[in-house]
């Protein structure tokens, strides 16, 4: 578990300048930790999503091949 966590905020650093905060106050800091992390879940639901219709196709290209054969 600590190993997934501390990889979603190794890729915020690294890829959404998380390094350091761009504002300053700390209302300012959690609007930008905020939309960065807002983003970060984006990206990984439609990359599940990318994922969940490449498997649906292929099932039913798998579900085809059977129906052929009769089985």
């Amino acid at each position: 578990m600590r190993k997934m966590i501390e990889r979603v905020f190794a890729e915020a650093e690294t890829w959404h300048r998380m390094m350091r905060a761009r504002y300053r106050g700390l209302e300012r800091v959690a609007i930008q930790v905020l939309m960065t992390f807002i983003c970060l879940n984006a990206k990984k639901m439609a990359h599940r999503a990318r994922l969940a219709s490449e498997i649906a196709t292929k099932m039913t290209l798998i579900r085809e091949y059977w129906q052929e054969r009769g089985l």
